[in-house]
């Protein structure tokens, strides 16, 4: 695990190397591919979300319903 060997060599007493691996390990994550299993997960969330967003508030053009094709066009089914 990249993150951890970072981790391992850090001294947390220099806040440069502190912020330095800051940054690397946000850079490792953004990098790093969500498994399949959890963006359907995150995807049947949302579905589920906006059906309850709609029985209880009657509202068509809701944030949900914007988020929820951005999030399906991030995931592409196996």
């Amino acid at each position: 695990n990249k993150i951890m060997a970072l981790l391992e060599k850090l001294n947390y007493e220099n806040s440069q190397e502190l912020a330095q691996a800051s940054k690397h390990i946000g850079e490792i994550i953004i990098a790093s591919e969500l498994p399949k299993n959890l963006s359907k997960q995150i995807v049947t969330f949302y579905e589920n979300l906006e059906i309850k967003e709609n029985k209880y508030f009657k509202n068509n053009g809701s944030f949900l319903k914007t988020g929820l094709s951005r999030i399906k066009s991030l995931y592409r089914s196996p």
